[in-house]
């Protein structure tokens, strides 16, 4: 069972833009299990909504 799939985005987020952060901290239990393939998917709308804020 997973927890998280903002954990499992955020993660496949920050290793593939290769973003300047320092330290990321995750909080809570598990990652979520979600594909390689749904990632790619979301990864990009993961990163509009962190662009627009």
């Amino acid at each position: 069972m997973a927890s998280s799939i903002g954990a499992d985005l955020a993660m496949d987020f920050l290793t593939t833009t290769h973003p300047p952060v320092e330290h990321v901290f995750f909080d809570g239990g598990q990652f979520a299990q979600i594909g390689k393939g749904t990632r790619r998917i979301m990864v990009p709308f993961l990163y509009l909504a962190i662009k627009s804020l």
